[in-house]
């Protein structure tokens, strides 16, 4: 079986500065992959290059076995390749409602896409007409996922979902990311805290991200370690 998407000997820089150099993760069906490492690992970066936004220097990006080397964001977005990225990732002066009906490209309604949001995320459906950027971080990480959860896709990658978030919301946050592995989802997060990845019920497959050589290049290595989901 084809792994669902897989970053095969993958190389990227910034400039002239390499960033990523050899690096090989796949997400197989079903399983939630977890890529540890501090900051400045190249997390965020693997993540860019696997939904496009970050061209590679060498190697290849293979969805399904296909290689989609060089695809446009925006074409792997309408295939099925979503990323929450860090930072929330909602648009803070648009309401509630406003951000997801920026997910309709999918082709679904917006009143589809407000019941799949509202019915995960009870209090979004009371801030409907609330701008995103009043909201607190917790609510504006539910806002971010049930935007990339209601685009049902085939890879969800997620960096940093934990990230200043109090443990409650946290817990709650990767109650529905394993929620949207167990419905088919594939899930791939970035995190630099190992605990928060572990959050029950999630038991990811790590990846690390380990610094080596230099300042100027990392390398990161696949490692397994716990099963998935």
């Amino acid at each position: 079986m084809n792994p669902i998407l897989e970053l095969r000997d993958v190389s990227a820089a910034y400039g002239k500065i390499t960033v990523l150099r050899g690096v090989n993760v796949s997400v197989m069906p079903g399983q939630i992959v977890a890529l540890l490492g501090p900051n400045g690992a190249g997390k965020t970066t693997t993540l860019r290059v696997a939904c496009g936004a970050h061209p590679v220097s060498s190697g290849q990006l293979l969805l399904g076995g296909r290689d989609m080397t060089g695809v446009s964001p925006r074409d792997l977005a309408r295939i099925g390749v979503c990323l929450v990225p860090e930072g929330r990732g909602v648009f803070p002066n648009l309401t509630v409602r406003e951000n997801l009906v920026m997910m309709t490209f999918t082709g679904r309604s917006i009143e589809e896409i407000e019941d799949i949001a509202y019915t995960r995320f009870p209090i979004l459906g009371k801030r409907v007409s609330q701008t995103a950027g009043t909201m607190s971080g917790g609510e504006q990480q539910m806002l971010a996922l049930a935007r990339g959860l209601a685009t049902d896709p085939a890879v969800l990658m997620l960096d940093e979902l934990s990230m200043g978030l109090a443990p409650r919301i946290v817990a709650e946050l990767y109650e529905h990311v394993a929620e949207a592995a167990r419905r088919g989802s594939r899930c791939w997060s970035s995190n630099s805290s190992p605990r928060r990845c572990f959050t029950p019920p999630i038991t990811p497959r790590c990846s690390s991200a380990a610094k080596s050589r230099s300042k100027a290049h990392r390398t990161n290595s696949a490692t397994s370690s716990r099963p998935s989901i």
